[in-house]
């Protein structure tokens, strides 16, 4: 028991020992291991920032890194905006750690600008992520702020006239401000033509990367337009002018059911109008005929039009291809309002011819539509004779070369149913020389291209033996032969009848000469007289002229007695084309985004190009997919095509198809951009 005890003794002076070491008071020194270190968080930053805006048509890299991630498992991007399906494009869609996505924002947006978030996400943990907002716009900016006038001319479902002109404000940031605008058009409540003038209250346009956009323009007028609101497609030329056609959806309830295409153009200042002005307009008249008016009316004094240097002249499609001249004209003019617009009024033999002018900027150039009601409703254009007014006294003032555009109806009635395009030249001698003409007239079946000659005669009548004018007005036309009661035009190929009876209204100036058409054929193959009426420019021309390049098109085709207006964008290289077109039709829904190709090839001809053009438009009358055209080149920069297979190989006429269109230069609207 001794020996137990000791034991017991013993362990507990060690056990004493060990505990008075613990309280540090010995050199035995036992230490627990230290606590594992607290671990790292996973986060995700963009470095460098992401822009906060960026244009339609560009693109930007985005780059995300990924801290605290011993996996390296890197970075998924996503994107989001009110409109998910168009919201642009990343790609790739993951990256690794500090590799950059590239950022491409949509094709098109529905507002001026657009907001689209762009988030990063740690592919190791999602819960961390970082996001930016990125503000995509337009380029509502590309088109100057201010004044603009716009013009359209087309047809309702009626095949009767349906036309425009007014003055928009632009504020350079995709907004439409105030104006006034216009329209002659069949109003449903009285069940006839009518013209009225509106206020413009207010609207917005959209300019996308390639130069297309849309604008709306609103009324208070719930006739006009869809329930007052109007809308179009254009494409930009220049930051100062559009081609555009008229985009209502003619489907939806409370459409204007129109189709028609024009210009806007900046209205550089509203200058009170002075001196002469050549003027030309179609359209129909109250009697339900294809009617074009053209003359000069001289602003000799305040406000005031005498007979002195002006001249008009009326032309119906009744079959005689007579030009009715007025034995006296004179007139007013009223006191311009705030946006320069006022009133031509015309005392002629015909009646009061009135129209509404809403001038371009600088006194040169006007857009005029009628408004009288009495004798008709067309709308045309007018140009200032400027310090030439009063100096076109004999033949030897009217010279140059000319390309020509001309469109009209034909003696059947119908909308867009005439059109024609071609050259001359004259010396100032009395002859158009070294002249051809494409001319289709879809509703008669009528395609004539032939070569031609004609004489002209000077003054304010139609008698061919009058060689002068004292008064200078301008006026030069094709007379009616005594002999044989047609015209003196002659063309090479006899069967393509006696040609058209034009009349020219001179500019001046280095300016364009506009054309007044009275057309007729003797009876031909098809049993049909064929004939028309029809108003046109002809535009000094530009020798070794190309045809290459970007442009913009407008044009109108009769699709078998049915109006179809498109708008677009061509793009010419190498003798080929291509590009993107807008369209409605008085046959169907508007379409858009149609892409179309063609080709063309110099003559021998000079200044005329033969082509081709095809897409769901571009048909032929023999139902294959190739258009044939022709392109008449006025300088580098603008020039007309017209459809010229309205006749089979062997030169039967057939039933189908009529196109016309004019085209002009087009500047991108940012640097890269399409």
């Amino acid at each position: 028991m001794v020996t137990r005890k000791w034991i017991l003794q013993l362990l507990s002076a060690a056990m004493l020992s060990i505990l008075a070491a613990c309280g540090g008071g010995s050199t035995l020194n036992i230490q627990n291991p230290p606590p594992p270190p607290a671990s790292s968080s996973v986060s995700i930053a963009f470095q460098p920032a992401p822009p906060s805006s960026l244009a339609l048509g560009g693109t930007a890299p985005v780059t995300a890194v990924v801290s605290n991630d011993p996996s390296n498992a890197g970075v998924d991007w996503s994107l989001n905006c009110q409109n998910p399906g168009n919201c642009g494009s990343l790609s790739p869609l993951h990256t690794a750690s500090g590799q950059a996505t590239t950022y491409t924002p949509p094709t098109s947006i529905s507002t001026n600008s657009q907001g689209v978030s762009i988030v990063a996400f740690a592919t190791a943990d999602h819960a961390k992520n970082v996001g930016t907002l990125v503000t995509i716009t337009g380029f509502a900016g590309f088109l100057k702020s201010g004044t603009y006038v716009i013009e359209t001319s087309g047809s309702d479902t009626s095949g009767f006239p349906y036309q425009r002109a007014g003055v928009i404000v632009l504020d350079g940031n995709g907004g439409v401000t105030g104006g006034e605008q216009t329209v002659n058009f069949t109003d449903p409540n009285i069940g006839a033509t009518s013209s009225v003038t509106d206020p413009v209250a207010g609207g917005s346009y959209l300019v996308g990367a390639d130069g297309r956009g849309t604008l709306s323009i609103q009324t208070n007028d719930v006739n006009i337009g869809q329930q007052g609101i109007e809308t179009f497609s254009f494409v930009a030329l220049s930051n100062s002018r559009l081609l555009l056609t008229k985009l209502d959806d003619l489907s939806l309830p409370g459409s204007s059911n129109e189709v028609s295409v024009g210009t806007l153009d900046l209205q550089a200042s509203a200058t009170a109008p002075a001196k002469g002005y050549a003027f030309v307009a179609n359209g129909m008249s109250t009697s339900g005929l294809a009617m074009g008016v053209g003359g000069v009316f001289n602003i000799d004094s305040s406000q005031t039009i005498s007979g002195v240097g002006s001249a008009f002249d009326l032309v119906f499609d009744d079959g005689t291809g007579t030009v009715n001249p007025s034995s006296a004209v004179s007139g007013t003019v009223s006191t311009p309002d705030k946006f320069g617009v006022f009133q031509v009024t015309l005392a002629t033999d015909f009646g009061s011819v009135q129209f509404n002018a809403y001038p371009l900027g600088d006194g040169t150039h006007l857009k005029l539509i009628e408004i009288d009601g009495s004798v008709g409703w067309t709308v045309g254009d007018g140009f200032s004779q400027g310090s030439a007014t009063g100096t076109f006294k004999t033949k030897s003032t009217f010279t140059g070369k000319y390309a020509f555009g001309i469109f009209g109806r034909d003696l059947q009635g119908l909308n867009a149913s005439l059109a024609a395009a071609g050259l001359f030249s004259t010396s100032g001698t009395g002859t158009l020389t070294s002249g051809f003409l494409d001319e289709s007239q879809s509703s008669n079946m009528v395609q004539i291209s032939d070569n031609f000659h004609a004489t002209y005669a000077v003054g304010p009548g139609s008698d061919s033996t009058v060689t002068t004018d004292p008064a200078g007005t301008g006026r030069f036309y094709v007379p009616l032969s005594s002999a044989t009661g047609f015209p003196d035009f002659t063309f090479v190929n006899s069967n393509n009848g006696t040609g058209p009876a034009w009349v020219f209204y001179l500019v001046g100036n280095g300016g364009p000469a506009l054309m007044l058409d009275a057309d007729i054929e003797p009876l031909l193959s098809s049993g049909l007289l064929g004939g028309g009426v029809g108003t046109g420019i002809a535009y000094p021309t530009t020798a070794g002229a190309s045809f290459s390049g970007a442009y913009g098109t407008i044009f109108t085709q009769n699709l078998v007695g049915t109006e179809n207006d498109v708008v677009g964008k061509i793009a010419v290289s190498s003798q080929a084309l291509s590009g993107v077109l807008d369209s409605n039709s008085l046959a169907g829904p508007q379409t858009n985004d149609t892409s179309f190709s063609g080709s063309f090839k110099t003559t021998a001809i000079s200044g005329r190009l033969i082509g081709t053009l095809s897409d769901a438009f571009f048909t032929n009358d023999l139902g294959t997919t190739d258009l044939s055209v022709s392109f008449y080149p006025i300088d580098s920069t603008q020039g007309f095509f017209v459809e010229t297979d309205l006749a089979d190989s062997s030169g039967t006429p057939i039933s189908g198809d009529l196109s016309f269109g004019y085209y002009a230069t087009r500047t991108p609207v940012c640097q890269g951009c399409p």
